[in-house]
């Protein structure tokens, strides 16, 4: 799996939910998670379209510098209340059905080894 962000994580992604889809599809990846920051905005159309072209979704999101993913709908609630918590300054720390990546990490990838082509990450990125 490859974990990218769209262009809901404004000055650091560029590309829509939808085109992130498409060209994972054509690169051959079979799940992909989208964690953009402190935002959830892209979720929907991400799971939709990976759904109607048979790839994995995960959703996550970077939160005070950690990666969510979420792995349960309980787990997808306890990410919307970090988020909220997070934008008005408090603290939540319910992580029930969260995978939740190691402080100062900026780039994960939880992959299997024939699924993790880097070259054509790179070139995916820059198109």
């Amino acid at each position: 799996m490859i974990c990218v962000r769209s262009w809901y994580s404004f000055l650091r992604g560029t590309a829509s939910p939808t085109a992130l889809v498409d060209r994972a599809k054509e690169l051959g990846i079979r799940s992909l998670a989208l964690a953009d920051e402190e935002s959830l905005h892209g979720s929907v159309e991400f799971w939709k379209r990976c759904r109607s072209v048979g790839i994995h979704p995960v959703l996550g999101a970077w939160v005070a510098g950690e990666l969510y993913l979420v792995q349960t709908r309980i787990g997808y609630a306890n990410l919307c209340r970090k988020i909220t918590a997070q934008k008005k300054g408090e603290v939540f720390s319910d992580r029930e059905g969260l995978l939740v990546s190691p402080p100062g990490t900026r780039a994960v990838t939880f992959s299997v080894p024939r699924e993790f082509r880097v070259h054509q990450l790179v070139s995916a990125i820059r198109q």
